[in-house]
């Protein structure tokens, strides 16, 4: 999948949008996600299941496994935004901090 200009506005529209409650530590848990966890759910094709106690996607990715590249993100970038998700959660609970990253990111053509 590529990681277009088109899925980074749906993105960024999405997270700055409110209906995605922040979460940490999962792509998805109860009803709460972590940035990546929404662009999974964005993404045509591609959703979050449950396996045992983890929720994975349908291309293969866990929140702690850092393999994004079914998502059109390269390894470092995705890392970064994972941790910048969960590192101020208990401050806050938007994903309002990692919006001026995700604006800056680039796509592919």
């Amino acid at each position: 999948m590529k990681f277009t200009q088109e899925v980074k506005d749906k993105w960024v529209n999405t997270l700055e949008s409110g209906v995605y409650k922040k979460g940490v530590g999962k792509l998805r848990h109860d009803d709460k996600y972590c940035c990546i966890g929404v662009l999974v759910e964005i993404m045509d094709n591609v959703e979050i299941h449950e396996t045992e106690d983890k929720f994975v996607s349908t291309v293969g990715l866990e929140h702690d496994s850092y393999q994004r590249g079914g998502l059109g993100l390269d390894f470092n970038t995705a890392i970064a935004l994972v941790k910048l998700n969960d590192v101020n959660y208990k401050k806050d609970k938007t994903f309002k901090n990692m919006i001026p990253q995700i604006k800056e990111l680039e796509v592919e053509l």
